[in-house]
């Protein structure tokens, strides 16, 4: 997952809520803690994002062996609108 900041002040990435909003093919699907190994630790870092400026990390969830339809909904903090960014996987 990239973020990308494009607002006038830095932004704290740890902050996002991912949690477990995330769906394949109209399912949950779990995240992946694999904090020691190649799939993340299943969430943002904590990372100061600055103007301007993108993060990126690495996130796994569990979906099904054939391709599908994949959801995830992410969070900027507690208050604030959800965004739902949907595709393939």
């Amino acid at each position: 997952m990239t973020v990308v900041n494009g607002t006038d002040e830095p932004f704290d990435a740890g902050l996002l809520s991912f949690g477990g909003d995330a769906q394949f093919d109209g399912r949950n699907a779990e995240t992946v803690f694999d904090s020691n190994g190649p799939c993340g630790s299943g969430g943002f870092e904590n990372a100061t994002v600055l103007p301007g400026k993108t993060y990126t990390c690495e996130m796994a969830v569990v979906v099904g062996a054939q391709p599908g339809e994949l959801q995830i909904t992410l969070q900027p903090d507690f208050g604030s609108d959800k965004a739902v960014f949907v595709g393939q996987a």
